[in-house]
Formats: C-alpha cells, structure tokens, sequence
C-alpha cells in the first residue's frame, strides 16, 4: 500500500518512497497498480512504463551530442543538464536549468531544445558585450525553439545580406545610377540580461575573422538525436 506521503512498507516497519519500486522494474516489465475506489479494490490493467525525456538532455553521447554554433563573435550550446556543473554558468542559468528539466512535455511550448550563449570572442563586433553563459530567448522576435532552429534563421539572414549585395552590385552599373540598400541588423534576447545587436554582414565578416583566429574549421556543428534514444 502507498501511504499519503508516497511511502511504502519495505520490511516491518521501515519505509521507502514508492518510487524505487519503479526504479527497480526491468526493461519493458509491466506494472500493475491496485487502487481503492468507494470500498472496492480494483486492479487495473498492466501498464508499460516509459521515460519521459526534460528538455534539457541528461546523459552525455546519448540524448545529446557536442553541437555548437558561431554566430558572428558569440558561440552557442544546446542547454544540458551537466552545465549547471560548470564554475562558469552562474547561478540565475543554473536555477534555469533546474527548473526547464522539471517541466513537462505540455510545457515546452514547442520548444526542442533550449540554447544559451557561453562565450564571447574578442573582436570589434562584440566589443564591451561581456555577458556569456545566458539562454537565449528570441531572435528578431522570433521564439527559438532548438539550435538547429537559431542557425535556419541566421542561415536565412545570410541569405539576405548576399542577395541586397548582389543587387547592388548589378544596379551599380546600371546608367540609372547607383543602388544603396538599407543596413539589416539581427538582434537576440538574453534571459535576465540586455539584448545583443550587431549588423549582419558585420557579423558574417567577425565569424570568417574568429573562425581562423581560433582554427576553428566549421561554423556550426549539428548531430540529428540518437535514433537509438526515442522521444515519447
């Protein structure tokens, strides 16, 4: 019998939280719960048991990988549960982390992942932002949902940038005269901290600049989850 307080009798008069009766359960062993409702004893159907999978990835080469992504200066991670570990993540990140692994799937808000930024290069383009290890939030408005998410909308930024420049180019040899286009600019929203602005051909310029600084051969690093490690 489950007590009140979720314990159970173990031997005579030892108690147990009821959860290590679960824990002890094999690999799809079904478990049958017996309930007491308006005097009956009723037995209810076998139940096969599944893990519920946090947002924020427990295990380490499993349920996630060593992704990354470069953003102009800025270097961005997958949120994990061994980060609240680092001497460098600060406690307001670590209550975070904490808190988005007790959420429930119908919290996610559509959400895949959660993305912090955990280092600044140093270069014109970050000049006097010092504020690494905060969990982004948004980008130009935009929820991220997954650091695949954050690098399809930079990609497309990019995109954009590299098209206005081609036509200028074109319509700067054009007789009718010469083509300006307006500056485009991405902005991210820092959880518990100031926005980070840059302009993005700026920033295409900074991440070539850092990436050969620090030998660092590609921009982003993106491994699919484990097929082997199914979400429920």
């Amino acid at each position: 019998d489950v007590a009140d307080d979720g314990q159970v009798i173990l031997r005579n008069d030892e108690l147990i939280q009821h959860a290590y009766l679960l824990r002890i359960k094999q690999k799809d062993e079904p478990v049958t719960f017996t309930v007491y409702r308006n005097g009956q004893h009723i037995v209810c159907p076998p139940y096969m048991l599944r893990d519920i999978q946090p947002i924020v990835p427990r295990w380490e080469d499993v349920d996630y990988m060593p992704n990354y992504m470069i953003l102009g200066s800025l270097v961005l991670l997958p949120m994990f549960s061994a980060m609240k570990h680092f001497k460098a993540c600060g406690s307001l990140l670590k209550a975070d982390c904490i808190e988005q692994s007790r959420k429930w799937p119908r919290e996610w808000e559509g959400k895949e992942g959660l993305v912090v930024l955990t280092e600044i290069f140093a270069h014109e383009l970050s000049f006097s932002y010092s504020r690494p290890w905060r969990r982004v939030v948004s980008y130009n408005g935009i929820p991220i949902t997954s650091l695949q998410h954050l690098q399809e909308l930079w990609n497309e930024s990019c995109k954009e940038v590299t098209n206005d420049d081609q036509k200028g180019n074109n319509r700067s040899n054009d007789v009718s005269g010469d083509y300006c286009s307006s500056p485009k600019f991405a902005r991210l929203e820092l959880e518990n901290d100031d926005d980070i602005v840059f302009e993005v051909s700026s920033a295409i310029e900074a991440q070539k600049e850092v990436m050969a600084t620090h030998a660092i051969t590609k921009p982003f690093h993106i491994v699919p989850p484990n097929p082997k490690y199914k979400k429920l």
